[in-house]
């Protein structure tokens, strides 16, 4: 990493601050992409873990933040989905805790981008259901976006300087997973899973619409039946 101008740092969050932060922390913008552990940790390590940077971040009195957060906020809610839907009963209550320390923090410019399910390069949807049978979540549309268009995003928000927002970040269009699935399949010579028939239950679309109308961006991949993906 050196080689290519960036100082790496090792830190840990269990979910206390482990290692040396002092020069890391010395920065303008603070980028926090961390993915919480799995609910069986319960709803407050992530928390606990943010809770430990926020004090860094009011310690080196950062100005500003872009937490990378998650559309699992929102509950299956069987309908279109916008930003002020967060906070419903049944969504991932760790990472709006997450979000609500951040937003918190008195002085700090911070904006939330809440990704759906990243994808592209070798994170193949497809592939992690390859041969299975009778699956019944077919009809669900997917909130996915692509890796390049986050970092897009990600960039969009700094170049405009679009704080103390909250965004969605997924592409427009929502497929189902039975669609994007057996493209895979095709593409990349998968066995294609097999599909009971089920009504589309357990459900979100998450919209874009803010992210489109309020940043301009233009999506690189609007499409997840299109998204480009390298396989080996």
């Amino acid at each position: 990493m050196k080689g290519v101008g960036i100082e790496p740092f090792l830190l840990r969050l269990e979910p206390g601050l482990q290692g040396s932060a002092e020069d890391f922390f010395q920065t303008d913008l603070l980028i926090i992409d961390i993915p919480p552990k799995s609910r069986k940790e319960g709803d407050d390590f992530h928390p606990a873990q943010i809770k430990a940077i926020s004090d860094e971040i009011k310690k080196h009195k950062i100005s500003h933040c872009l937490y990378v957060s998650s559309t699992s906020v929102y509950p299956n809610l069987e309908r279109e989905v916008k930003e002020e839907d967060a906070g419903i009963k049944g969504g991932h209550a760790a990472i709006s805790g997450a979000e609500n320390i951040l937003k918190s923090i008195s002085g700090l410019n911070c904006t939330i981008l809440r990704c759906g399910g990243l994808m592209g390069y070798d994170r193949i949807p497809g592939r992690y259901f390859a041969g299975q049978k009778n699956l019944t979540t077919g009809q669900v549309p997917v909130n996915y976006i692509h890796r390049d268009d986050v970092i897009g995003i990600i960039t969009a928000i700094i170049r405009q300087n679009y704080w103390n927002e909250t965004l969605n970040a997924v592409a427009p269009q929502h497929p189902t997973r039975q669609e994007v699935y057996e493209q895979n399949a095709r593409e990349f010579d998968f066995e294609a899973p097999t599909f009971a028939p089920a009504e589309a239950e357990g459900f979100k679309v998450v919209s874009s619409d803010k992210l489109l109308s309020e940043l301009n961006y233009q999506f690189l991949h609007p499409n997840p039946l299109e998204f480009p993906y390298s396989h080996s």
